[in-house]
C-alpha cells in the first residue's frame, strides 16, 4: 500500500505508520495554523497532537533574548563557551582558523556547545576532531539521532551489504519509506526492491 496524502482527516495512526520528510510536516504545518519551528521529532508530536484533538498542543512561551547576552561572546581556545553560545560568523571564523579551511558545522559539534556552556572553545575544537575520526573509524562512530532515520537507514544498509553502492542503498530507502510500518533497515528491504 503506497503512502496516503497528508490530510486533516489521516487519521493519526496513519500519519505514525508513514515516514514524512521535515519539509513536508513544515508546509502541513503552515498551511493549517500550526507552528512550524523545532525539531522533526516535535513537528511529528504537534501535528498528531492536532489529528487527534484538533486543538494545537500548548506551546511554551520563551524568549529569543538571552540572560546576560549584552556584549560580544567571546572567542579564544581557552574561552568559555557559554549560554550565548551561537554559529554566527565570528565562532566559524575561529574554528576555521584554528582547524583549518575544511571545517564546517556539524549538529554534533553545535549539540555539544549548546549543553556543555562551562567548556571552553578548545573543547569544542578537540570534539570535532574526534567526531571526525569517528565518520573514518566505524568502530568509532556515534549514535544518531532517532530523527535522522534515512541516516540510520543508510547507514545500517551499507554496514550489512559493504558491496553496495550508496545509490542502491537510497533505492531500498525510497521504497521502504513509502510503505506502512518502521523506517529501519532490514535485509528483506533487498527483496522489495527486487519485486518493486
Amino acid at each position: 500500500m503506497k503512502r496516503p496524502f497528508l490530510t486533516p482527516l489521516t487519521p493519526v495512526t496513519d500519519f505514525l505508520a508513514y515516514y514524512w520528510l521535515k519539509q513536508e510536516l513544515v508546509d502541513f504545518c503552515r498551511a493549517h495554523g500550526l507552528k512550524t519551528t523545532g525539531s522533526k521529532v516535535a513537528i511529528t508530536d504537534r501535528i498528531a497532537q492536532w489529528l487527534r484533538t484538533g486543538q494545537p498542543p500548548l506551546e511554551p512561551i520563551t524568549s529569543k533574548r538571552k540572560p546576560g547576552s549584552a556584549g560580544p561572546l567571546l572567542v579564544a581556545l581557552d574561552a568559555p563557551i557559554t549560554t550565548r553560545y551561537t554559529s554566527g560568523n565570528a565562532v566559524r571564523a575561529f574554528f576555521t582558523l584554528v582547524i583549518g579551511p575544511h571545517f564546517h558545522f556539524t549538529v554534533g559539534l553545535m549539540k555539544f556547545c549548546k549543553e556543555n556552556p562551562t567548556k571552553t572553545f578548545g573543547d569544542a575544537v578537540q570534539y570535532w576532531q574526534a567526531e571526525q575520526l569517528r565518520k573514518v573509524d566505524t568502530s568509532l562512530r556515534s549514535e544518531i539521532g532517532p530523527q535522522f532515520e534515512y541516516n540510520q537507514y543508510i547507514r545500517d544498509f551499507r554496514a550489512d551489504n559493504p558491496g553496495a553502492s550508496l545509490p542502491e542503498a537510497i533505492a531500498c530507502w525510497k521504497i521502504k519509506r513509502s510503505k506502512r510500518g518502521d523506517n529501519r533497515y532490514s535485509r528483506a528491504d533487498l527483496t522489495s526492491t527486487l519485486d518493486e
